[in-house]
């Protein structure tokens, strides 16, 4: 049977299925382990298949659509008016199904690999950047315990703390002088995490077809990638996430029109258009 529209509320183990037929009438609505899923997907005619845009969507969407069915994945905001009486997989599978009947429903774009591949080295290099923030501090708060002080600033903490650490006329004592040292190249290693996931971003973003018709309308761009006089790491590192997640349109212009990015001084919404 031919169904018009396929509900799934997404979870680890255990998916909720819904379907229902072209006059609105509810076909099924039945549990289905996650081992079987794609064998019950395969079997289903081509039709349109809305999930939730929550963890694992993206790569359910891209499965769902090589087998031929039009994926649409709807913010998880818009599905919950839908949700009627307690909580529960199938009263969420039949909302899911609901919403993405609404007329104007504004689903979310389905994130390629590639897409996916940036946006996981952002959040890992984000999460690094901010250990080599919480590790200098502690570094700086240790340190004043003992009555020395640093410039402010990671390069200047690097800079300087080798040389507080041969001082021996300071007021640190060897405990702390040793934990110190060992915290500097914890430190250091964090830094060049950083700057090795940031490198990879470069490669991986010059692999992006969305990104260079974008980069190559603001001047941004080269042919040998972000090598051009003045270009830092914002462009991969904002530009190119900001285009993994970005939104189409209208919807990316109204919540996020006002982002500039600092080395190109690219809008998001110069990004849009440029895309097209």
């Amino acid at each position: 049977m031919k169904h018009k529209l396929i509900g799934i509320d997404l979870a680890k183990n255990v998916f909720q299925v819904c379907a229902v037929n072209h006059a609105g009438k509810l076909v099924f609505n039945h549990k289905v382990g996650r081992a079987r899923l794609a064998e019950v997907m395969t079997s289903q005619n081509p039709t349109q298949v809305a999930m939730e845009a929550c963890a694992s969507a993206h790569y359910w969407g891209r499965k769902f659509e090589r087998m031929g069915h039009h994926v649409i994945l709807i913010p998880p905001q818009h599905v919950q008016p839908f949700v009627r009486g307690g909580k529960s997989d199938a009263r969420d599978a039949l909302a899911i199904v609901e919403a993405a009947q609404r007329p104007k429903l504004h689903s979310v774009p389905i994130k390629s690999a590639l897409q996916q591949d940036l946006q996981s080295i952002h959040r890992v290099r984000s999460q690094c950047i901010g250990q080599v923030t919480a590790v200098g501090n502690q570094i700086r708060g240790i340190a004043r315990e003992y009555g020395v002080e640093f410039k402010s600033g990671i390069h200047a903490l690097v800079k300087q703390l080798p040389e507080v650490l041969e001082d021996g006329e300071n007021e640190l004592t060897s405990v702390v002088r040793q934990l110190l040292f060992e915290q500097l190249d914890h430190l250091r290693r964090l830094r060049l995490r950083s700057q090795a996931l940031h490198a990879h971003m470069i490669e991986l973003a010059s692999q992006d077809p969305a990104l260079q018709p974008a980069a190559g309308a603001a001047g941004c761009w080269s042919g040998r990638g972000f090598s051009l006089p003045g270009l830092d790491w914002q462009w991969s590192q904002d530009c190119s996430y900001r285009l993994a997640d970005r939104r189409p349109g209208r919807a990316l212009r109204r919540q996020q029109g006002i982002w500039v990015c600092p080395s190109c001084r690219l809008s998001l919404q110069q990004v849009d258009e440029a895309i097209g």
